[in-house]
């Protein structure tokens, strides 16, 4: 009732997969990351051009890295492993802005797939409590420059009186 079927090895192919690697030691280059600290947002871009970088703020205004004012406080380098590091500012200028409780900036890149676009963000850091800034001005401690915005004060994690405009650290618990 069967036909026995004579058996014959099959065709090895073969076929290569890349082996997943550890995030620890290569992260995938196509991958943004980014990194959050008090006063600056680290974004790691895949490698390319700098000169290829432009920032977009939320109204769709273009503006290349490299021509940036240094007032705006971003800044490339590039790491061991090609990709790009970009420092960027927290603050309510140049091309960052806020929306809700995020400090938001899209940031257009070259890859050799071609041109990519992230829009990346951190949160806007405010102190724990209203205690914690409930201090006489004879005992606040000037934090950053006299002429710092409410935003940019907020934004390292002080505190922001604004009669007389003041920006001074929280008191510790």
């Amino acid at each position: 009732p069967y036909q026995s079927v004579p058996e014959t090895p099959s065709p090895v192919v073969s076929v290569k997969h890349p082996t997943p690697s550890s995030p620890s030691i290569s992260p995938p280059v196509s991958r943004t990351e980014v990194f959050c600290s008090f006063q600056h947002m680290k974004v790691v871009l895949p490698p390319g051009p700098t000169r290829e970088i432009f920032l977009k703020d939320i109204k769709g205004n273009l503006m290349n890295l490299l021509e940036a004012s240094k007032d705006c406080g971003y800044y490339p380098s590039e790491g061991k492993d090609g990709r790009i590091h970009l420092f960027l500012q927290l603050h309510s200028h140049c091309q960052m802005s806020i929306q809700g409780e995020k400090y938001v900036i899209s940031v257009i890149y070259m890859t050799d797939g071609g041109k990519k676009e992230a829009q990346v963000s951190c949160p806007v850091v405010t102190p724990r409590s209203e205690q914690e800034c409930n201090l006489p001005s004879e005992y606040r401690l000037p934090c950053g420059s006299s002429s710092i915005s409410q935003t940019q004060c907020l934004s390292m994690g002080c505190c922001f009186n604004k009669h007389p405009p003041a920006c001074y650290y929280p008191m510790d618990e």
